[in-house]
């Protein structure tokens, strides 16, 4: 629900992307080719191994047509496709390095407006929040005490320097304790919710310039958010390759580079 608000906020759309992505074992494997679609996502033409479509939603993406929306599931750091185990253990367990994206449009064209726009989103965040110095290289703003805001009681992270880190990071408060610390299961013996802390994590690809990313996943991954932003970047980078064999699906098991 928070990713559906947070899109109609921004962009005034219901419709997102969202690409899941799960830190695998080390083990290596060979890639598997797999069928591709061309889609048009906001202008840009990208070849998308359908793999990477959930089996469920591949009825709303026709080969050689165009979308400003897509929602695409892999795994980190080779983005080999995401499988949904669909047992019953809990959550945390799941998906504990399972990431998502959202790509939805925004049409900026150079690098400053880029900037500007991340400024732009970063400006509603902010309101009530205070400076609360510097973490994992990203300023750092809390709720300041007694206040409220339209953007829940997040803790926000914001990079609005030059390069390609620029990046808007918004964040369940340190309040809310993982679920694999002993605080979390001191709430557990008191018979307490314990709930999964997430981040949402704003950025811009130049290889798609009409389109704004987000980045969703455990708040554990947080001190990676670089290696992550720079993964999925280059990730999308491939996408744009319409050479046969050149876009290979990587398996889950394949170490990747992030």
């Amino acid at each position: 629900m928070q990713k559906i608000v947070f899109w109609t906020l921004v962009t005034g759309s219901l419709l997102a992307v969202a690409v899941h992505l799960v830190h695998p074992g080390s083990t290596k494997a060979p890639r598997v080719e797999e069928k591709r679609i061309v889609i048009w996502l906001n202008g840009q033409r990208i070849f998308l191994p359908i793999a990477y479509i959930p089996p469920r939603e591949r009825g709303l993406y026709q080969d050689g047509h165009g979308t400003d929306a897509l929602r695409i599931e892999a795994v980190l750091p080779t983005l080999a496709p995401f499988v949904d185990p669909e047992d019953n253990s809990p959550v945390f367990d799941r998906y504990r390095d399972e990431i998502s994206i959202l790509i939805g449009p925004a049409g900026v064209n150079s690098e400053a407006e880029r900037r500007e726009l991340l400024a732009s989103y970063a400006k509603d965040w902010l309101e009530s929040r205070s400076k609360e110095g510097q973490r994992f290289g990203l300023q750092r703003y809390v709720l300041e005490p007694g206040a409220r805001s339209a953007f829940v009681h997040n803790d926000v992270y914001l990079n609005l320097g030059p390069g390609p880190d620029q990046a808007l990071i918004n964040c369940t408060p340190d309040s809310v304790p993982d679920p694999e610390s002993p605080e979390a299961a001191q709430l557990r013996r008191k018979g307490e919710l314990v709930k999964n802390p997430m981040c949402e994590h704003t950025f811009f690809s130049p290889r798609l310039p009409k389109s704004v990313i987000q980045v969703s996943y455990f708040r554990r991954h947080l001190p990676n958010w670089r290696g992550i932003q720079a993964s999925v970047l280059k990730f999308i980078d491939s996408l744009s390759d319409d050479r046969p064999g050149q876009q290979g699906i990587p398996s889950a098991a394949e170490p990747g580079s992030t």
